[in-house]
């Protein structure tokens, strides 16, 4: 049996019902409702999602930041390259043409997402965080993910019901790709089984993290690998999420290649995740072009290209599969050709944002919040996001991690998220 997605509208907690929250997205009961399949081998493309709509999302709202990087590159970076294929070339993949499957009936995508209302921007844990708990209490995002320390979710699940979670482990055994996808992906889930069912208030489980596949055989092992994954877990009352992507990855034929996991994911009930970073500031890139694809103003090279994805590929061939945005921020290494100096987290690039005028915030707080803000507008536009986990609280002790940490900038971020719901 192949479960449909029955996605409400989520506003305010006084609009829950009676013992629950609202998250101001897609919430946890209605996205891991749970049975067995009775196949897990052939996914069953024919399933049309049912919806149910109970209000109008309120207004987003307006506050933008006060000042943006507005420098454009006079050429596109070197790390894009340059050879873009026509735009009618949507689905082609080299010389092979992937056909999108025909509609009599009203598409999964008309009737798997509503409108949703509120802030999208949750929050990635490496370890419990008393601020970054504060932040869930005050903003009651849709979405956390916790990574290594997963016990965490007993306690996000406790004091926020409705609050979707995801999970991942931080060993990652790529030796399995010399065995065959489906056999890999068996043997994968089996060695990780007991420490699922022994937290059992995550929703999605990830696994490999920012898989670096590059040759054509290497997508069809990884889309046949995850494909199986998630239907494999769904047979056992557990939810997958998908992909596992860096930023400014995949490329767009590299995505059509990597369609038979999506279409698994649709028919065995789990989502995609993949992550998102810019520097030196996150407005750097929208509106800038990926390959094989033309410019968009409201998409990009780093942030915002999963739209590319999705109103290109996903809703062409109808295939409705929720995306979480499972590590976000600013990072320096995205890649070269941005603007800036060096660095890694936002603190290392306050100075610059100084410097360059952009801000007169000697702490960068402020700035970085406004960015934030801009990101969390944008993002609610689109009905299929659930949501994005911010990187990173709980990083205290993780010196790789110093100039990510995200404490510094919640109580302000907090703040203006309840002046403007």
């Amino acid at each position: 049996m192949i479960l449909s997605f029955t996605i409400l509208v989520a506003n305010t907690a006084a609009d829950a019902p009676p013992g629950s929250k609202s998250t101001g997205g897609l919430s946890r009961a209605q996205l891991t409702s749970t049975a067995t399949p009775t196949n897990t081998s052939t996914p069953n493309t024919s399933a049309t999602p049912t919806v149910t709509q109970t209000r109008t999302p309120t207004q987003t709202p307006t506050r933008t930041p006060t000042r943006t990087l507005t420098q454009t590159p006079t050429s596109t970076p070197t790390l894009i390259p340059s050879n873009h294929a026509h735009p009618d070339d949507l689905l082609r993949l080299g010389d092979e043409t992937v056909t999108p499957t025909p509609t009599a009936t009203p598409s999964d995508w008309d009737t798997a997402f509503t409108g949703l209302s509120g802030t999208r921007l949750g929050l990635h844990f490496l370890k419990g965080s008393r601020i970054g708990f504060e932040y869930l209490r005050r903003v009651q995002p849709p979405v956390v993910k916790a990574v290594g320390d997963v016990g965490l979710a007993d306690a996000i699940q406790e004091e926020f019901p409705d609050m979707v979670t995801i999970g991942r482990f931080n060993d990652q055994d790529e030796s399995l790709r010399n065995l065959d996808p489906e056999a890999a992906a068996e043997i994968y889930v089996g060695q990780w089984l007991e420490k699922y069912r022994q937290n059992p208030n995550v929703d999605y489980w990830e696994g490999w993290n920012e898989y670096v596949a590059v040759t054509a055989e290497d997508w069809d092992w990884y889309a046949a690998f995850e494909a199986e994954r998630a239907c494999r877990m769904e047979s056992l009352g557990l939810h997958a999420a998908i992909g596992g992507f860096s930023t400014g990855t995949p490329e767009f034929r590299k995505m059509l290649r990597f369609l038979p996991a999506m279409r698994a994911a649709e028919d065995c009930n789990a989502i995609l995740t993949l992550h998102e970073y810019s520097a030196p500031t996150l407005q750097y890139g929208f509106g800038l072009p990926i390959p094989n694809r033309p410019a968009f103003p409201d998409r990009g090279m780093l942030l915002f290209r999963y739209r590319y994805f999705y109103e290109d590929i996903f809703k062409p061939l109808d295939i409705a599969v929720p995306l979480v945005i499972s590590e976000a921020g600013i990072d320096g290494l995205v890649g070269a050709g941005r603007p800036g100096p060096h660095g890694a987290g936002w603190r290392d690039f306050i100075g610059w944002w100084n410097e360059t005028g952009l801000t007169a915030d000697v702490e960068g707080i402020s700035y970085y919040v406004d960015q934030l803000l801009w990101y969390d507008q944008e993002l609610r536009k689109d009905d299929y996001l659930i949501g994005v986990t911010l990187f990173s609280a709980g990083a205290e002790g993780f010196h790789v991690w110093d100039t990510f940490k995200l404490e510094p900038v919640l109580p302000a971020l907090a703040d203006a998220l309840a002046s403007s719901p």
